[in-house]
């Protein structure tokens, strides 16, 4: 009964010691209004790291859309390994962008087309929120599925291309978190800011 004990206790001490866990809050605002939330939480465990992201946006420009937007990413040893991303628009499937690493390459599927990409990813879009880009050129696009190139503006802000005719997404970082990024959609432009 002893040894089982002592087994359960060494268990939980070691687990304990190799899980952390971080979480964050935001809020989306668009013409300084608040329209929407989000909520980050990474847990690792050992090697493995894995990031959730929800949003929830409700807009209305002569007609209201209420979008959700749900991601989750695991890294294993720091290389993405899968991702999903589901976007929902008044409650029916938008979008769903599928990531997973077979050990060669990444079978990327964006709406039912898929893709392969050859170069391992090490940054993605739900890394950013707890680790700031210092030493990566791209990141990898999740919910888009594709590489963007990150550009360092000044001590803390980068520039992220989103591939599209909207420019450039903007993000600032204070002691390595995530404060405020500027996103340029493009039919908007709103902010996410920390609480």
């Amino acid at each position: 009964m002893l040894i089982r004990h002592l087994v359960s206790l060494s268990f939980l001490l070691i687990l304990s010691i190799s899980l952390t866990a971080q979480k964050a809050e935001y809020r989306i605002e668009f013409a300084g209004i608040r329209v929407g939330t989000q909520s980050v939480e990474q847990i690792n465990i050992g090697s493995t790291t894995k990031v959730v992201v929800q949003t929830k946006v409700v807009i209305g420009l002569g007609i209201t859309y209420e979008i959700e937007y749900r991601q989750t990413a695991t890294f294993k040893a720091g290389l993405l390994t899968e991702s999903e991303v589901t976007v929902t628009r008044n409650g029916k499937i938008y979008s769903t962008t599928t990531t997973l690493w077979n050990g060669y390459y990444y079978i990327i599927s964006v709406d039912g087309k898929e893709k392969r990409l050859y170069q391992k990813i090490y940054y993605s879009g739900t890394l950013s929120y707890f680790l700031e880009p210092k030493n990566f050129a791209y990141r990898y696009s999740e919910a888009r599925g594709v590489l963007e190139k990150i550009t360092l503006n000044n001590e803390g802000a980068y520039e992220a291309q989103n591939g599209g005719k909207s420019g450039a997404n903007l993000y600032y970082y204070n002691n390595g978190i995530l404060e405020k990024s500027v996103i340029n959609d493009a039919k908007i432009k709103f902010e996410v800011i920390k609480n």
